[in-house]
């Protein structure tokens, strides 16, 4: 199938054409220096095995850099600069990165030392809408392949090494599942490079020293996420206005009010200028969508704890304790986090030191919903900065 978000869209009554087929469970909703020692090689188990080569291949991601609490035009030379360490910022599905320049410019205006770059991820924005990007993402669309985007982005932007590398890594959402993703593949990578004889691999992304997972809820997508998926797939191409799609989506098709409106910031002039049609890729995003089960997200938490703890050494844990962990923001009001999940996730976190010591920690922000950058900006802001990024 072509993409669906490109396709049909000057004809009159088309549809997107994507049919749910995927059943869910109601399981779930949804410059700092890198310390530099001799990484010991660590097997993870076969079945979180992935494979690594001189190159990472994946495709190019469009990319936006904030610093300063501003958005720059001038991307050669934000990127150039030297003076501040990067932040990479994941969206969640069907968004793009502009979903958190809020959250990017608060950050970067408060801590001048941080630049933030926005990926769209693929299928999504300007990766999604611009062919010289979008051809580059090819399928499959896993869990792997949008981690290599990023890792490949990264390394067009010279973005690697022990002086460039990213040092934090923060995602919401979807978004929150890749920057794990991301952090256990850069491991991986790194390892593999490290064992290899040759030594003259290109150089990679170093694992960030933060990696901030914003309500990412582990297991099945929400059964809600499949229904605004399918109803957005269900409505005309073109559509004639943004006030048309959230009309549709609400009145008919049951969508919340708050996502129907968010969903029009979704949309681009169609190719012959007549309405609108989305700026993602719904073959991708539903694709993607049936990738959330599979990933083995409380695996990948134990396989980078057991990499930190085994690089950290308990005087250096003491000293740098901030660094290298996986922190987990919860929103209070998401049913999804149920007892038995936080029960599973408080024993990963002390099975291996004490809490305060541990390489995962778990924020809680009792009166935001899942789009915790927006119900409660300033409460998320001072949980990432208590938790070492500033």
């Amino acid at each position: 199938m072509q993409a669906l978000g490109r396709q049909l869209v000057c004809s009159s009554n088309s549809r997107a054409g994507v049919s749910i087929i995927h059943k869910v469970t109601k399981q779930s909703s949804q410059k700092i220096q890198h310390h530099q020692k001799k990484s010991r090689v660590f097997s993870f188990p076969h079945r979180r095995a992935f494979s690594s080569t001189s190159s990472v291949s994946g495709g190019l991601l469009h990319h936006e850099w904030v610093i300063g609490g501003n958005v720059i035009n001038d991307t050669n030379s934000a990127n150039s600069r030297d003076d501040t360490n990067t932040v990479v910022f994941l969206h969640g599905l069907l968004g793009s990165g502009k979903n958190l320049r809020t959250l990017s410019k608060k950050i970067t205006e408060r801590n001048p030392n941080l630049s933030a770059l926005l990926l769209d991820l693929r299928g999504h924005g300007s990766t999604s809408t611009n062919a010289s990007l979008s051809s580059t993402t090819e399928p499959p669309h896993t869990f792997e392949s949008c981690a290599n985007d990023i890792i490949n982005t990264l390394q067009n932007l010279n973005l690697v090494g022990s002086e460039r590398s990213p040092v934090a890594v923060v995602g919401h959402s979807f978004g929150g599942r890749l920057a794990l993703q991301y952090a256990h593949q850069t491991i991986i990578h790194n390892q593999n490079r490290l064992s290899s004889d040759g030594g003259t691999l290109q150089q990679i992304p170093h694992p960030p020293l933060h990696t901030w997972i914003l309500d990412s809820v582990p297991g099945q997508a929400h059964a809600s996420v499949h229904d605004v998926i399918q109803a957005v797939s269900s409505v005309d191409l073109p559509i004639p206005s943004k006030k048309h799609l959230q009309t549709v989506l609400t009145k008919e098709k049951g969508i919340d009010p708050m996502i129907a409106a968010w969903m029009t910031t979704n949309l681009r002039k169609s190719s012959c200028n007549k309405g609108f049609t989305y700026t993602f890729d719904l073959d991708v995003a539903m694709s993607v969508l049936n990738e959330f089960g599979k990933q083995d997200f409380l695996g990948m938490i134990r396989d980078v704890g057991k990499i930190h703890h085994l690089d950290y050494d308990k005087e250096s844990m003491e000293k740098e304790k901030k660094n290298g962990r996986i922190n987990l923001v919860m929103a209070g009001k998401n049913p999804s986090w149920t007892e038995d999940l936080k029960k599973e996730l408080e024993l990963i976190q002390s099975n291996l030191v004490s809490k305060e010591e541990s390489f995962l920690q778990m924020y809680k922000l009792p009166e935001a919903g899942h789009w915790v950058h927006v119900d409660d900006l300033e409460g998320l802001i001072q949980v990432i900065e208590k938790g070492g990024l500033h």
